[in-house]
């Protein structure tokens, strides 16, 4: 199996347990997009569209160890941001139209 085969394999299998444990946590079911390699430089990814994106820097803890990154359009962002502090939906329509990530 090579690198690139092995590495898919486990990504797609932390999606699938991250969907899982997110959609527990919700109790709304969510749905990840497969993992699929793409390698991209930083010049080739940031002269793509110019909408905002937001970047959460993710620290991983317990058996294994390590960081992530977490890219999102800016209203993924809100919508997800919102919903895990549990802000009911009217606010979270507000503050999509509004297009902010108010703390």
């Amino acid at each position: 199996m090579t690198t690139k085969v092995a590495v898919e394999k486990v990504l797609n299998a932390s999606i699938e347990n991250i969907e899982e444990e997110i959609s527990g946590l919700l109790g709304a079911e969510v749905t990840l997009q497969k993992h699929r390699s793409r390698p991209v430089s930083r010049t080739d990814f940031l002269s793509g569209p110019r909408d905002y994106f937001v970047v959460s820097k993710l620290e991983v803890s317990g058996g294994l160890k390590g960081t992530t990154y977490l890219v999102l359009d800016l209203k993924a962002a809100i919508t997800l941001g919102s919903t895990l502090v549990m802000l009911p939906q009217d606010l979270i329509n507000k503050r999509l139209m509004k297009a902010t990530l108010e703390e």
